[in-house]
């Protein structure tokens, strides 16, 4: 068996690490998912966090170049990943749902199924018939 050792960096804006501050690209795009996340916390719709946060690092001139030739792009693929993570809670949220309903249903089989024995042996300790039992609990 062979393992593989991933070293996992936190390329957070202002996280500290070294990356960040010898890459001017890496720093500039922590610095702009940092906006985007900020906006969207202060209340502003996905879509409009992404665009502000494209304009304030074009007006502060972080990722210029970039965000100009790519403005586009770059919208297109921060409305995926946040449509991507929206979709994935909804989908594990779906299958708690789900996954709650089965253990509801497995409970209820499982009542039933001690009822049935229990009728059995009672009608067994008593020496009657199941159905006999069965008409005397019935309302």
């Amino acid at each position: 068996m062979v393992f593989t050792v991933v070293n996992v960096i936190d390329v957070n804006y202002n996280s500290g690490i070294e990356a960040l501050t010898k890459s001017p690209s890496l720093n500039g795009y922590a610095y702009l998912v940092s906006l985007i996340r900020r906006y969207m916390r202060e209340g502003e719709s996905r879509d409009k966090a992404i665009y502000r946060a494209v304009d304030t690092c074009l007006n502060e001139n972080i990722l210029t170049d970039f965000l100009r030739d790519k403005h586009k792009e770059v919208v297109d693929m921060f409305t995926y990943q946040y449509d991507r993570e929206e979709e994935l809670a909804v989908v594990r949220e779906e299958a708690f749902e789900e996954g709650r309903e089965k253990a509801r249903e497995e409970e209820r089989q499982k009542a039933e199924l001690e009822k049935i024995e229990l009728l059995k042996t009672l009608a067994k300790n008593l020496n009657l018939p199941l159905e006999k039992i069965q008409q005397s609990l019935t309302p």
